[in-house]
């Protein structure tokens, strides 16, 4: 993806980088950087940014096509859309949650339908299943609320 800044009192794209990706910072800068390292930090109440896929620079802020955004982010390939969307699943779940999750699933499901398993997934939930109780075991005793 690349960056088009322009001054904010102005509608001419002063600086266009290339590959380039953003980091909002506390202070209300973001700071830029491409693909080389080179890296340039911008005050955004002074100076605006489009993200923008195209890869010729626009002349001014109305000729600039902004990149497709998903929930307020930019993005400038298929592979962001799947980094947020995993972020955004490990906000709520971690993977071991996951695991957790689809392991219950694939047990239940099996168990409804008469699904035969895989020796492979019963020793793996077996030895789950070992690990776990004993982890509880250990706790109960131990960690007493």
């Amino acid at each position: 993806m690349n960056a088009a800044i322009y001054g904010k009192k102005g509608d001419t794209i002063g600086r266009f980088l290339r590959n380039a990706t953003g980091e909002m910072l506390p202070n209300g800068q973001v700071k830029i950087t491409t693909a080389n390292g080179a890296s340039v930090t911008i005050k955004t109440s002074h100076f605006g940014i489009i993200w923008t896929l195209e890869d010729e620079k626009p002349e001014t802020v109305k000729n600039a096509k902004p990149a497709p955004t998903i929930g307020g982010v930019s993005v400038g390939s298929k592979e962001n859309v799947n980094e947020l969307s995993v972020k955004k699943i490990r906000e709520k779940y971690s993977l071991d949650d996951e695991l957790k999750i689809l392991r219950k699933a694939v047990e239940q499901i099996s168990s409804q339908n008469g699904i035969p398993l895989e020796n492979e997934f019963y020793d793996y939930d077996n030895f789950v299943g070992g690990v776990v109780g004993a982890g509880k075991e250990f706790k109960n005793k131990h960690f007493k609320e």
